[in-house]
């Protein structure tokens, strides 16, 4: 663990400090400074980044179906696998 004297700790601190409130982060329609945002802009952006975990779950349940047929069809690539299974996981794929 890494000592540091008290003024540099507070200098980097406050640097720290200023660097995530001029972080500029996509509220609707536009960016602006986090030091900006509104009780209602960083609702918006809970909501949104909620919105994009539930999408990034998703993906990853597709690619670990996509993976187990690979498994399950003894093929070493996804272009090796039957037309017919292909076609289910694009017409899931699709149907989103």
């Amino acid at each position: 663990r890494i000592t540091l004297p008290n003024d540099e700790f507070l200098l980097r601190f406050r640097g720290a400090v200023a660097m995530m409130l001029r972080d500029a982060v996509w509220v609707g329609t536009r960016y602006r400074p986090l030091r900006d945002c509104t009780m209602a802009d960083l609702d918006w952006l809970v909501a949104a980044r909620k919105r994009e975990a539930a999408t990034l779950g998703d993906k990853a349940k597709h690619y670990a179906k996509i993976r187990y047929a690979l498994a399950t069809h003894k093929v070493s690539t996804v272009a090796d696998l039957p037309h017919e299974v292909l076609r289910t996981f694009a017409a899931r794929e699709g149907a989103k």
